[in-house]
């Protein structure tokens, strides 16, 4: 399970990744509290099929 992870989330930036690891931790967050927990450029980011 962890290599299927990392193979899928090893393409994305690290700040995406950032708010993907919040998120999975932390969910439901609201928007306002999770881009001061990461930031909103990456919570923003569009993912373009990246995962």
């Amino acid at each position: 399970m962890a290599e299927l992870v990392v193979a899928r989330m090893g393409p994305l930036p690290a700040p995406i990744r950032d708010v993907v690891d919040v998120l999975a931790l932390a969910e439901p967050l609201g928007l306002p509290l999770l881009t001061k927990l990461t930031s909103a450029e990456a919570v923003e980011t569009p993912s373009h099929g990246a995962c």
